[in-house]
């Protein structure tokens, strides 16, 4: 007769078989059917010392879905994202469930903290978690500021072996980050010489006044130490919404000249004494454009991404090798956003020819702006559904002033934008852009960044393309343009002048052409939604007649180029070509009975303006 087990042999065996088991559900994958993976929430966005060494709180996911962590910006262009995942918390009836996934959002409004919390996300990867319980799984940023970021955030991953790629972006701004001046600089853009703008250096908003200086020929001084008085100056702040507080303050800022010129009460300054100089400027974005109407006033919009549509994408960034091992979650992240923003971009269509109520259950639009309201934490729901555009408010001295201005974006908007159908790259133009302007005036702060190629990876988005084609045959929501006879009612933003060489008596590209066709078309893709007239001109050489003629053909032959490099930058009506022939010589090329070759190449020239659409 056997003996019964002693107590503590049932407890080795119980052990034993729960032990087997368990590996056998761990190997066969359905560990995490049985025991699906716990939720993590984060603390309120740290300081850039305490990032890296952020504890999560763990919680419990919905059924079958994987958690992701955003960290991101408070900016109306993630309405989707918040649409998507119905609120701050994820919803079991939201896009995002639906598609498997829990969504947890951050709010950080510094990118160092970003990066932070990216590296302390890559820090657990390293030490072989699969999916790191520490910081973010992604971060979102201004696409124009891509290059000093990525540079700083490969830094802070190389060691680890990994490297920060872009798989897409979510949304634009459509005209809440601009550069604000007097009105005087607006009618005439070289009276802004001598001002003094405040800002973040080589921000998206910095961004927007450099292209304008750029537009408009005029020269930047970068030296926080200096004032010059024959350039536009430049005061550093830590964040976009200081930028507009030190103007509201309206305290002079004391500076060095570097030429004789005038201080804040109009009293002569010699060069290189001090001086206390006003500031007269701001780059900013909402809500810190308000704050400036509503508290002091006294700016306008000079150049924003109203007009310069093309130039802040929402970036999303992550680490290329966790993306890589979670390629399936990755895309289906993905899919939800763009399911979102193209519900929120249909209404918006509907609301503007009114087919529905605005603030209705039928407008996902507001919808859009009570999970933003939720997911941001700030301000008011009508706040955040109002300012997604551009609305016209009085300012507190009775200036019109533009404020708000985002849009969501859909998969067919990055296609476009990429070029991923057989078109120009308008993500490298931005890209390269204004990552060299950054280390032109601040190579101290950018000594170099990642080339385009090793940043960027469509694979997300062609596999979208791909399985996902319902969302690819969407409207890419791109500028639009009435026929309008002149632009008489319209703004002028930038004049830019260039002389491309063109064969003697004819509308044939030189090969030294190239250089100046290409500026103009970088130039023209990232201020998208503006309106452009060419001007052509010749030097006095052949017949009035024939050299009118000659200049309009000169016209559109430029006009073709710019279409043939970047089609859906230039669609029906946005440009105008106007031929002057020999009427608008710069300089006299004909004089003791000869032409003098090179004064008649300064005539030869194409003048582009650049006007609000």
């Amino acid at each position: 007769m056997a003996r019964k087990m002693k107590t503590s042999g049932k407890l080795i065996i119980g052990f034993s078989v729960i032990l087997a088991l368990s590996i056998v559900l761990k190997t066969t994958g359905w560990w995490d059917k049985v025991f699906p993976d716990q939720a993590v929430k984060i603390t309120e966005p740290p300081k850039t010392s305490e990032v890296d060494s952020i504890i999560m709180t763990t919680g419990k996911t919905l059924p079958r879905t994987k958690q992701l962590r955003l960290a991101h910006w408070t900016w109306n262009s993630h309405q989707a994202w918040a649409y998507a995942n119905k609120g701050k918390k994820t919803q079991t009836d939201s896009i995002f469930a639906k598609n498997g996934i829990t969504m947890e959002f951050h709010r950080m409004e510094e990118i160092p903290n970003q990066i932070s919390a990216l590296t302390a996300f890559a820090k657990e990867l390293k030490k072989g978690k699969t999916q790191p319980t520490k910081g973010v799984h992604l971060f979102t940023i201004m696409g124009d500021a891509a290059g000093w970021v990525l540079n700083d955030t490969n830094k802070s991953l190389k060691p680890l072996g990994y490297t920060a790629e872009i798989i897409g972006f979510s949304g634009f701004s459509s005209g809440e980050d601009k550069f604000m001046g007097l009105p005087a600089w607006k009618e005439n853009p070289q009276s802004a010489k001598g001002g003094l703008v405040a800002g973040v250096a080589a921000d998206g908003d910095w961004n927007i006044m450099i292209f304008w200086c750029a537009q408009n020929n005029i020269p930047f001084n970068p030296d926080k130490r200096y004032y010059d008085p024959n350039a536009l100056n430049f005061v550093h702040t830590d964040s976009y919404l200081k930028a507009a507080e030190v103007y509201i303050a309206n305290k002079p800022v004391e500076l060095i000249f570097k030429a004789d010129g005038f201080d804040y009460q109009n009293k002569p300054v010699k060069k290189g004494e001090k001086g206390k100089v006003a500031i007269n400027g701001s780059v900013t974005w909402t809500p810190g454009d308000k704050n400036i109407a509503d508290k002091r006033g006294g700016l306008v919009s000079i150049a924003s991404t109203k007009e310069y549509s093309n130039q802040m994408p929402q970036y999303i960034i992550g680490v290329r090798e966790w993306n890589e091992q979670n390629s399936d979650l990755v895309v289906k992240m993905l899919a939800s956003i763009y399911q979102a923003a193209d519900k929120i971009l249909q209404a918006d269509e509907k609301l503007k020819s009114g087919t529905i109520k605005a603030r209705s259950q039928k407008d996902a639009r507001w919808l859009a702006a009570k999970y933003a309201h939720e997911m941001f934490g700030s301000e008011t729901v009508e706040y955040w559904y109002k300012y997604y555009n551009v609305v016209k408010v009085k300012d507190s001295t009775g200036l019109t002033v533009e404020v708000g201005g985002s849009s969501v974006s859909n998969l067919s908007r990055n296609i476009n934008y990429f070029g991923l159908n057989g078109g120009t790259d308008i993500g490298e133009i931005v890209y390269n852009r204004f990552a060299k302007l950054a280390m032109h005036y601040y190579p101290d702060f950018m000594d170099s960044y990642p080339k385009w190629r090793t940043v960027f990876n469509p694979r997300y988005l062609k596999t979208l393309q791909s399985r996902y084609s319902k969302l690819s045959q969407s409207s890419p929501h791109t500028p639009t343009f009435t026929a309008k006879e002149t632009l008489e009612d319209k703004e002028q933003i930038g004049k830019l002048t260039y002389r491309i060489p063109f064969r003697s008596g004819q509308a044939s590209f030189t090969s030294e052409s190239h250089q100046a066709l290409k500026e103009s078309l970088d130039q023209l893709v990232i201020a998208a939604n503006s309106r452009v007239e060419i001007h052509g001109h010749t030097d006095s050489q052949g017949g009035e007649g024939n050299n009118l003629h000659l200049s309009k053909r000169r016209g559109q032959a430029v006009y073709r180029w710019l279409k043939q490099k970047a089609g859906t930058s230039f669609p029906a009506n946005r440009v105008k070509i106007i031929p002057h022939g020999e009427t608008n010589l710069l300089v006299q090329d004909y004089s003791n009975g000869r032409f003098h070759p090179q004064k008649m190449a300064q005539n030869r020239r194409v003048v582009i303006k650049i006007y609000t659409n």
